[in-house]
C-alpha cells in the first residue's frame, strides 16, 4: 500500500506566512516564517494552542479518501475562509481544486475546526481572510 504524505501550508492573509511540513504520520517541522510589519499594533489570527495544536487537529481529523487513493488523485487543495471577530470560521471556499473527492475532504477538515483566536488591530478583534493549502500526496 502506498505511504501517505501530507504537506500543510498555512498562509495568513496580510499578516504572516507559515509553512508546516508533515511526513510519516506525526513528524512535523516548521520550516519557514516571514512576517509583514504593520504601522499599527496588529496580531494575526491563531489556532487555539498554536501550530502544534493545529497539526494535532489536522492529523486526528484527516482522512485520505479511499476513492482518491484508488484513482491516484493527489495535489494541493487551497481552502480560503474567514475568521470572524468572534473567532468562528465562516464561508469556506475552495480556491484551488484538485478533484471533488479531495476538495470535499479539505472542506470537511475546515468545517470541523474549533474557533480560532481572531486577528486584532489596536487591541480590537477583526475579521480576517485565511488560506490553508492542504497537500494530498501518495508515495
Amino acid at each position: 500500500m502506498k505511504a501517505l504524505f501530507i504537506n500543510l501550508f498555512a498562509v495568513c492573509f496580510l499578516f504572516s506566512t507559515h509553512s508546516l511540513f508533515a511526513q510519516d504520520q506525526l513528524a512535523f517541522t516548521e520550516y519557514s516564517e516571514a512576517s509583514i510589519v504593520s504601522m499599527m499594533s496588529a496580531s494575526q489570527p491563531a489556532f487555539e494552542g498554536g501550530h502544534d495544536a493545529l497539526i494535532k487537529f489536522m492529523t486526528e481529523n484527516f482522512h485520505y479518501p479511499s476513492q482518491a487513493k484508488v484513482k491516484g488523485h493527489e495535489g494541493t487543495v487551497i481552502v480560503e475562509f474567514l475568521i470572524e471577530k468572534s473567532g468562528k470560521i465562516s464561508q469556506p471556499v475552495i480556491k484551488k481544486s484538485v478533484c471533488e473527492t479531495l476538495d470535499k475532504e479539505a472542506l470537511k477538515l475546515i468545517n470541523k475546526m474549533p474557533d480560532w483566536i481572531p486577528a486584532a488591530q489596536n487591541g480590537m478583534p477583526m475579521k480576517t481572510k485565511y488560506q490553508l493549502p492542504i497537500r494530498f500526496e501518495l508515495n
